[in-house]
């Protein structure tokens, strides 16, 4: 599938929040937990999952086969993924998978108000990295996020 399903979300405490869509499924292209879930397959499965044509959601969706597969390459060396303003304008997240021990398996976002975003991106990645660093632990994962 080329869509991610969000399962659930922990509500920040702050009154300005970015609302995740529990229960709905969002293009897997152009959001931080689908990035993370595609930079766990290779190019050439990526390329089998998602359609020829990326639809854009917003002016700054990736629809570029070519560069999205180039920003996965990012995610992959860096274990984090970026939605900037790509699902929704005004909305930006970081995101990050979980393994077990053989696979990447979940994925978890912070999605936050743009801004709020801007110059806090590498504070809330160690957070989020560290976070899933636990929980993959937890499932048997040899200490890595992402390959």
């Amino acid at each position: 599938r080329n869509r991610v399903f969000f399962v659930d979300q922990v509500a920040a405490p702050h009154r300005l929040q970015a609302i995740s869509a529990v229960g709905v499924s969002l293009p897997a292209h152009c959001t931080a937990i689908g990035k993370a879930l595609l930079a766990g397959l290779s190019d050439e499965q990526v390329e089998r999952l998602l359609p020829e044509r990326l639809p854009a959601e917003t002016t700054n969706t990736i629809t570029d086969r070519a560069e999205l597969l180039a920003d996965l390459e990012r995610v992959r060396a860096s274990e984090v993924a970026y939605d900037r303003e790509e699902l929704t304008i005004g909305i930006s997240a970081v995101g990050a998978a979980i393994r077990d021990a053989g696979s990447v398996v979940a994925a978890l976002s912070i999605p936050v108000p743009t801004a709020r975003f801007a110059g806090q991106e590498e504070r809330l990645a160690e957070m989020l990295l560290r976070t899933c660093a636990e929980v993959s632990a937890s499932l048997g994962a040899n200490g890595h996020v992402v390959s």
